[in-house]
């Protein structure tokens, strides 16, 4: 019997509610229909921009991953490669090895070569790190990718079990450039690193 009262109290309540809506609203029922049309416009619209948007992610996608995984390395215009540069491409080469050790080698090994054209330019302190602190990003615009780059051979000089993917060592091999190229080291002839990204 509740039941039923309940039941019949909210059909009269729905009832009324409804005569008040369509005395107030005399075109109720247009502006409803309406309404679900704009909506129905809306929600495919919407999805539409969704569909381009997920199309467009994937062509950056795409091309990022092909830039990446390019290899981009420009002929010297006269003669043999200049040593620091031969020195260089050496390095690269240990960052494509299979074997991660040499990935490991490969960044102490840009790392010394860092160490000895900031000592050119900045030859305070006894030591990279040193040098570093006694320089400022006026000085040296590409500084904290010389400290971040530093900071992770030390990591691997301390740390025996250290886990270096290949690429976060081109990553960093990359961070070595910028500042190789800033000294001017590299300046005269641009190595790029190839680094591959994975994508699930």
């Amino acid at each position: 019997m509740n039941n039923l009262n309940f039941e019949y109290l909210f059909l009269n309540f729905y009832e009324s509610l409804s005569k008040l809506t369509h005395q107030v609203f005399p075109n109720f029922d247009y502006y409803l229909s309406v309404t679900k049309v704009v909506m129905i416009i809306l929600d495919i619209l919407f999805c539409a921009i969704l569909i381009y948007l997920l199309s467009e992610i994937d062509k950056i996608r795409s091309w990022e991953k092909s830039y990446w995984e390019t290899p981009i390395v420009d002929e010297p215009e006269h003669g043999d490669l200049n040593p620091e540069r031969a020195r260089w491409e050496q390095i690269l080469l240990r960052s494509l090895s299979a074997n991660a050790a040499d990935w490991k080698v490969a960044i102490i090994e840009a790392d010394t070569m860092l160490d000895q054209a900031v000592a050119l330019n900045f030859p305070n302190g006894d030591n990279l790190g040193e040098r570093l602190k006694s320089i400022t990003d006026r000085d040296l615009r590409t500084l904290d990718d010389a400290w971040e780059a530093h900071k992770v051979r030390n990591i691997i000089a301390h740390e025996a079990g250290y886990q270096l993917t290949q690429h976060e060592t081109r990553r960093i091999l990359r961070l070595y450039q910028n500042v190789l190229e800033e000294l001017g080291t590299l300046v005269s002839s641009r190595v790029d690193i190839p680094i591959k990204i994975e994508y699930n």
